[in-house]
């Protein structure tokens, strides 16, 4: 509709002009962005209230409120424009009904949630337990993957709000204009939660028994496969938006057949960290084949994890998932060296990822060495190695001047505790996650 579009218009040439004002007192340059602001709310009541005003007229007006904000604050560059814009710093966007929508999604995921929880947490009398039944490891799986989705779409928004130029980093397209790219995968990640904490509740209820019925194993395990193939359909389809992912990842896959860019080794590094939700997705896919012959056949005793005994299972897949991302990460490092000519710091990197995959594979291939103070002192090792690299190089947050270590001086979120904080986490969280490269007890 012509009257909506000049609306939208009109909206978008103000939020220039609001934001504009905004940057102009806290950047201290109050004469020259304050002219652009009151060009462009001259240019948007004057042009788009005239009656022959024309859709190229709408995009020249558009472009100049475009370049003009780029120039005052982003030296010209438009796509980084479009991305602060997009992200509404001045918080006077009107709500779109996009963004109602996934208001309605976090409601309604945040009570299933509370739901999930307790049927988690209060029903702990009642027969079975969830944690022992073999396609709660497919559950677990998918609620990783659901993780990772909240987890890009919250690093793209606080990206978005430091003015980190994040599309060109990663090799991103531009974004649709006005729209920050986080909303698109919130909203995604949105219908998949609801679908997942829905059928969590009935996977629970049916394996306990509720509401007078008796505890279903049979119908409990249909629920993990039913969500399996929903969330295969929505990583596949539309076909057209999800093209591109599917293309980022094989690059990375085919290491080192590709040069490796910034975006390639971003992408080993998340698959670095979802071992063990891929290594629960690959028991779950077998499980799911069993429950699916089962229902073939009519022979819910078809239904068993037998195959996590067989050897091709604990000796080929489990190490294979376990190793396959560090060796990626690997192989991006030496393919850089050779790209580069500089050995320092990828061949640093490469060995980062190969202390961490010697680790991993003996732990996998030799479950009786987790006792060794050998194994042992080699993990402690390799983490404290990946610990460091993280805060002095991939960060540079730490670095050594003066004969003593000091937080870097150019910090763009929040105080200086706030990073010390951060540090402490990952100190953690990485020896959590050497934790995951060891097979389940069940597995090993």
């Amino acid at each position: 509709d012509k009257a909506d579009a000049y609306a939208q218009v009109r909206r978008l040439l103000n939020t220039h002009a609001r934001m504009l004002r905004v940057r102009a007192g806290q950047c201290g340059v109050p004469d020259a962005a304050g002219c652009a602001a009151r060009l462009l709310e001259e240019q948007s009541d004057a042009a788009l209230g005239h009656a022959f005003f024309s859709a190229d007229d709408m995009e020249a007006t558009r472009g100049k409120a475009e370049r003009a904000y780029a120039n005052a604050f982003f030296g010209g560059n438009v796509e980084l424009a479009r991305t602060e814009a997009a992200a509404g710093r001045d918080g006077n966007f009107t709500p779109a009904p996009e963004e109602v929508g996934l208001g309605l999604r976090l409601g309604l995921g945040l009570g299933l949630l509370a739901w999930a929880t307790s049927e988690c947490l209060v029903d702990e009398s009642l027969p079975r337990d969830i944690y022992s039944e073999p396609s709660f490891k497919l559950l677990r799986g998918l609620g990783g993957i659901l993780l990772l989705m909240w987890a890009w779409g919250l690093s793209m928004w606080v990206w978005g709000r430091c003015s980190i130029d994040f599309t060109r980093l990663l090799d991103l397209p531009p974004p649709e204009w006005g729209r920050h790219p986080s909303r698109a995968v919130w909203l995604e990640a949105g219908n998949l939660t609801v679908v997942y904490l829905a059928g969590f509740v009935v996977f629970n209820q049916a394996l306990r028994g509720a509401h007078g019925l008796p505890p279903s194993v049979e119908v409990a395990r249909c629920v993990p496969v039913l969500l399996l193939g929903f969330f295969a359909y929505r990583l596949v389809l539309p076909w057209k938006r999800r093209r591109r992912n599917w293309a980022y990842l094989a690059r990375v896959l085919l290491a080192p057949a590709y040069s490796v860019n910034f975006r390639d080794g971003y992408i080993g590094d998340i698959l670095t960290s979802t071992v063990r939700v891929m290594t629960d997705l690959v028991y779950g896919l077998l499980f799911s084949c069993t429950v699916v012959y089962g229902w073939l056949t009519n022979d819910m005793g078809a239904m068993s994890q037998h195959f996590a005994s067989s050897p091709y299972y604990m000796r080929g897949l489990v190490p294979f998932f376990i190793g396959m991302p560090l060796w990626l990460r690997y192989v991006q490092c030496v393919r850089r060296t050779w790209e580069t000519g500089d050995r320092w710091p990828h061949m640093g990197n490469a060995l980062k990822y190969a202390s961490a995959l010697t680790v991993a594979l003996l732990g996998a291939f030799r479950p009786s060495l987790h006792a060794s103070p050998l194994w042992l002192a080699g993990s402690v090792f390799a983490t404290l190695y990946q610990f460091t690299w993280d805060v002095t190089m991939d960060w540079s947050l730490l670095q050594w001047s003066g004969g003593a270590v000091h937080m870097r001086t150019r910090r763009l979120l929040g105080p200086q505790r706030w990073y010390w904080a951060v540090v402490g986490a990952n100190l953690v969280l990485r020896f959590m996650w050497t934790l995951t490269l060891l097979p389940d007890s069940g597995e090993s």
